[in-house]
């Protein structure tokens, strides 16, 4: 499963746009500021390619 990391400051946006990707099938954690995104980014494994 692809997963992918939202870094969205707006609350409605962020959400709208997690629920979006979640319901086409990838693992979305949304993250409203810089800090909890670094923070998830360093205890999950996000590829990139």
């Amino acid at each position: 499963m692809i997963k992918i990391l939202v870094l969205e400051d707006d609350v409605k946006l962020n959400q709208v746009v997690s629920t979006y990707l979640n319901d086409s099938g990838f693992h979305v954690n949304g993250c409203l500021n810089a800090a909890v995104c670094w923070s998830l980014s360093g205890q999950t494994c996000f590829p990139t390619q």
